[in-house]
């Protein structure tokens, strides 16, 4: 007689997913509707959720397309150092509501204020059926004129240091 055996079914989440799931976590701990998570932080629990490791490189295309597919609004954030000069920080990060709607269907229960937010934060769609929008008007390139290459010219080879012409090139 075979024993039946019950194993807890495994949840196999995709990078798009996890990043949804962490952004939430992350915002509802928080108590804020924006985080700023840096992508290596974003690497490291998509591998805590997944037990797999991804490149930033994937991280950063999964994030793109969670940005493209309006899932995500993704605000760019400049600073200064003490000498001046500028530098990134990370971007500050905000679900929509259709981000929050996968997570319903995905059976996990998004924070009751960001889900009040998020309406706010989702555009609406243009009213006016694509039939009846009129076609972008382009405008006409001017041709550019030819540019002279200065590697062809020998003085300015030469002055540069630059080995001369093989005869055949001349």
């Amino acid at each position: 007689m075979v024993k039946s055996m019950t194993v807890a079914p495994v949840q196999i989440f995709s990078v798009k997913s996890c990043l949804i799931l962490s952004l939430h976590n992350i915002m509802a701990y928080y108590k804020k509707t924006y985080c700023w998570p840096t992508r290596a932080t974003m690497q490291r629990l998509v591998y805590e959720r997944t037990g797999r490791e991804y490149s930033l490189s994937w991280i950063d295309k999964c994030l793109g397309w969670l940005k493209k597919n309006k899932y995500m609004v993704s605000y760019f954030r400049p600073g200064r150092d003490e000498s001046g000069r500028m530098f990134n920080r990370p971007s500050n990060r905000q679900l929509t509501r259709k981000a929050l709607s996968l997570m319903i269907k995905m059976g996990a229960k998004p924070a009751h204020f960001l889900w009040n937010i998020s309406k706010r934060l989702s555009p609406p769609d243009d009213p006016t059926p694509e039939a009846e929008q009129s076609p972008p008007v382009l405008q006409e390139e001017l041709p550019r004129p030819p540019q002279k290459n200065p590697f062809l010219d020998p003085e300015f080879r030469q002055h540069r240091g630059l080995d001369p012409f093989p005869p055949w090139k001349k």
